[in-house]
């Protein structure tokens, strides 16, 4: 097992694969003999099999696979495909070469499952699901984003097999069962986030909704549980509401937070807005469409969001740096350049000072937005560059930084 490890650096992880490879290799040896009891097993194969991945020598370990699937080797088990799956997700070069190959894995890993009589020790389980997800989401496509819905939803008719097993048999399917938990629900709404389609804040949200209903629907207190959606949830939905180029999209991520307080304060959410929900919030009204009406309604719910963080009763859930940076680019974008938005940023800047939040971002974003004068008035020249007036990062006060992570 510690062969596989990967703590090592990369010249011992070779080391360490070739050395797996060699044990492999002369197990099969003497597994001829008849007086041996060695015996290569899918245990064996998977251990060495992880170890060539750890390497990156992704070619070697698809070598092991097949030959697990021409039968002169153990049958493959999901681990088989599922750890090969791993290594393509993190595999180096381009993400959407990458994500095909994790897809033509994963279809191979049901072909197998289907045609080598449905074993359970092969069955594409949560980990498969959740590993092709991953690896299309890192490409950052609007078909990855359809690609990982198609593949929830191929995973909740799986799921809803296994209900309907459950109910007509005695022996229930227990930890074999697939069900699409809030991890891997949350991952596709991520996906979708990172998309940079038009659509991303709909789909995400719808994605919400369906996952509410779903969760609610549920007589199993347990499985409910898995569905549930968490602080991920409604944060993965807010942030694709605030990267889209929709009008109203700020209305809509304020609409999602609100519900996340409602849902906490019935009970039927475990966590509250945390500070990264109400932060992507002002990102969505920071980058609103540039019209009269949308920036107006935009500020105004900036103003409440921001309020509302800076007066919250949990002391786990207040403003950081990027808090009060983000606010302050809502201001810069939202208001006119006059009396009233400067004395508003410096109402601000004042706030980031009491809290220990001032970070170099907040300054340049201060530089910004302010008239030269008051900027110099706000900073100390010893924490300005002379020709700039760029902030000196490591001339902040400690006081003023305090509380900055």
């Amino acid at each position: 097992h510690a062969i596989g490890r990967k703590q090592a650096k990369p010249k011992q992880q070779v080391a360490l694969a070739q050395k797996a490879q060699a044990l492999l290799d002369q197990i099969k040896a003497s597994s001829s003999h008849s007086n041996t009891t060695a015996i290569a097993n899918a245990w064996t194969y998977n251990t060495v099999l992880h170890a060539w991945c750890n390497c990156q020598n992704l070619d070697r370990a698809q070598a092991l696979l097949d030959e697990m699937e021409s039968g002169a080797g153990p049958a493959p088990t999901t681990s088989s495909y599922t750890t090969l799956m791993n290594g393509w997700a993190k595999a180096r070069g381009d993400p959407v070469t990458n994500a095909e190959h994790v897809q033509a894995l994963f279809d191979r890993h049901v072909q197998h499952y289907q045609t080598s009589g449905q074993r359970p020790d092969c069955r594409p389980n949560h980990v498969a699901y959740a590993t092709l997800i991953h690896a299309w989401t890192k490409t950052r496509t609007v078909s990855a984003a359809y690609k990982a819905e198609g593949l929830l939803q191929q995973m909740y008719v799986e799921f809803q097999k296994d209900e309907e097993a459950d109910s007509n048999s005695k022996n229930k399917l227990g930890a074999d069962r697939i069900i699409p938990n809030t991890q891997l629900i949350t991952s596709v709404m991520d996906c979708w986030q990172k998309s940079g389609a038009p659509e991303a804040g709909q789909r995400a949200e719808s994605l919400l909704q369906w996952m509410i209903v779903r969760s609610q629907e549920q007589s199993n207190p347990h499985v409910a549980a898995m569905m549930r959606p968490n602080a991920h949830s409604f944060s993965a939905v807010i942030a694709a509401w605030a990267r889209t180029r929709q009008a109203g999209k700020a209305a809509r991520a304020r609409k999602v937070l609100t519900l996340m307080s409602q849902m906490h304060a019935k009970g039927q959410i475990v966590s509250p807005p945390n500070t990264y929900c109400y932060t992507n919030v002002l990102n969505s009204c920071a980058y609103c469409i540039q019209e009269d009406d949308e920036k107006k309604a935009s500020l105004a719910i900036a103003v409440q969001t921001y309020k509302e963080l800076l007066n919250h009763a949990d002391p786990t859930v207040q403003p950081t740096d990027v808090t009060f940076s983000t606010f302050l680019t809502a201001l810069r974008n939202l208001l006119p350049s006059d009396d009233k938005r400067t004395s508003a940023v410096r109402t601000v800047f004042e706030a980031a000072q009491e809290r220990g939040q001032v970070s170099h971002v907040v300054v340049q974003k201060l530089q910004s937005v302010l008239p030269k004068k008051d900027y110099e008035e706000l900073i100390p020249s010893s924490c300005r560059e002379e020709t700039t007036g760029h902030v000196l990062a490591d001339q902040i006060p400690a006081e003023w930084k305090r509380n900055v992570v």
